[in-house]
């Protein structure tokens, strides 16, 4: 499949996705899907062969080849994130949220059709995600994931992008070169990160 969802409004794209993932499921047969669309990538790729100048850069599973900091240039940095994969824990019917459980303990997130048991893969950007150095008190968000620094990446200008080990997931975030300089950050340093439910759209959510 080559570039299938170009043409086709985000209700239709949606409706496709949807279909895609289907095939893939329920028939187990290979697809290869290209596309230069990071967010259709991460929620149907098993595995992603990144190229640029009819060069192969990178192989691997989804969430390790989007979440190397070394190929953002490649992967997009406005949209850089990382992928993470879930079982959907709980449906919350009155508050219109969900619970997913991971590797690194649990996310909430707005409701999503999947059934309670059912594997997801969320997609969480850089930009959503911020530090703390200590456990927040009486804050608006509802995920507060306790890790500790993984990599930094090297670049200049005044934006840093951290990569965060929670549990055998990762997570990426992206702050301010002040607010790193202010926190102390390090690589191996504990610290909390903190991401708002609202921030993950449902088409950042995929069955798995």
């Amino acid at each position: 499949m080559d570039e299938p969802l170009a043409s086709l409004d985000v209700l239709r794209q949606n409706e496709v996705l949807r279909y895609i993932e289907q095939l893939r499921d329920d028939l187990h047969i290979p697809i290869v899907y290209v596309s230069h669309s990071v967010g259709e990538i991460t929620r149907l790729a098993d595995t992603v062969v990144l190229l640029a100048d009819g060069k192969s850069l990178a192989v691997g599973d989804v969430d390790d080849v989007m979440g190397r900091l070394e190929l953002r240039p490649h992967t997009g940095r406005y949209e850089a994130g990382a992928v993470i994969e879930a079982t959907v824990a709980s449906h919350d019917l009155t508050d219109g949220l969900a619970t997913l459980k991971f590797q690194g303990g649990e996310l909430v997130v707005p409701s999503v059709e999947a059934l309670i048991g059912e594997r997801v893969r969320v997609r969480i950007r850089a930009r959503d995600v911020a530090l703390a150095t200590e456990p927040p008190r009486r804050v608006s968000v509802l995920n507060i994931l306790k890790g500790s620094v993984a990599a930094i990446a090297r670049e200049e200008g005044p934006i840093v992008d951290i990569r965060v080990r929670v549990g055998q997931a990762s997570l990426i975030a992206r702050i301010t070169r002040r607010s790193r300089a202010e926190l102390g950050l390090e690589q191996g340093m504990e610290v909390y990160a903190l991401l708002k439910a609202g921030s993950i759209d449902r088409r950042s959510v995929g069955y798995a």
